[in-house]
């Protein structure tokens, strides 16, 4: 019999700016199927349940193929309510998981489900994975003025980060970075290569005076397009004699703001928006 392992990730599936983050999750999760039973959380904006890797698959196949949800906004009561229903068939799911062996948790920042699921589960071996280097998700968070009350949230986010951080026995990050302060190890960012089709690269030329980008996503604010859109007024500064191109695929939330930022550069010519 396999050991259990349980993939612990908090992302709203009903989100359609977290459709990348759900290919990456199974990318892993299926690498670590080849040597555990893998189940998944899978927080909807209603509900909670935790599913073995192969439904959590198609499941969220469904997901992807469906028209966007409106999503509940605001703490009022009825959110209020949906959170405690979560906490509570979260851990009537969990009873069901005694004995695991290995929770992996998406640790974005500290978290009541978070806390919940380390003390209930009792996994032998506690795995974080930190996507973002909490180091920078801090100076994001709580940039700006000052203030005592700015200094103080500041503190307890470290301190209650670094209580959750204790309890994990290996910490995991897809780019070089101390985890406030804690080594971590360097791995992919999830996605499998060898379900993308290469260009033959025979067809290339190789003398063309012009050097095409593409970016391929759910455009969302953290995929950093705006950097390569200021990257290349900068580049145009230079009058340089190879023209590059930056081809964008996809549609979301931050595509308004590249537009209206490639409008304001002038860079209409250079950076294409194709759609979904």
């Amino acid at each position: 019999m396999r050991d259990k392992m349980l993939y612990f990730f908090l992302d709203n599936v009903d989100n359609p700016e977290v459709a990348g983050v759900l290919k990456k999750v199974i990318g892993q999760a299926e690498v670590f199927n080849k040597y555990f039973t893998v189940y998944i959380t899978m927080f909807y904006d209603d509900k909670v349940r935790i599913l073995k890797l192969e439904e959590a698959g198609i499941e969220i196949e469904n997901i992807l193929k469906r028209s966007s949800k409106v999503l509940l906004k605001g703490y009022g009561l009825k959110k209020t309510l949906l959170r405690i229903k979560k906490l509570v068939t979260l851990y009537l799911s969990t009873l069901s998981l005694k004995g695991l062996d290995v929770l992996i948790i998406r640790f974005l920042a500290p978290n009541l489900f978070i806390r919940l699921a380390l003390k209930l589960l009792g996994a032998h071996l506690v795995v974080l994975e930190v996507p973002t280097c909490l180091d920078a998700v801090e100076e994001e968070t709580f940039k700006g003025n000052h203030t005592s009350l700015l200094f103080v949230r500041r503190k307890l986010f470290r301190a209650r980060s670094l209580k959750m951080l204790n309890m994990a026995k290996i910490i995991f990050t897809p780019t070089e970075c101390r985890v406030l302060g804690r080594p971590a190890i360097v791995t992919g960012n999830g996605i499998s290569v060898s379900s993308i089709p290469l260009r033959n690269v025979s067809k290339i030329n190789r003398n063309s005076d012009i050097f095409n980008l593409i970016g391929v996503a759910n455009v969302s604010f953290w995929h950093g397009y705006d950097r390569v859109i200021k990257g290349l007024f900068e580049y145009y500064k230079t009058d340089p004699s190879i023209n590059v191109y930056f081809h964008i695929v996809g549609a979301g939330a931050e595509l308004e703001n590249l537009k209206k930022l490639t409008e304001s550069l002038g860079l209409s010519e250079f950076v294409i928006f194709h759609g979904p």
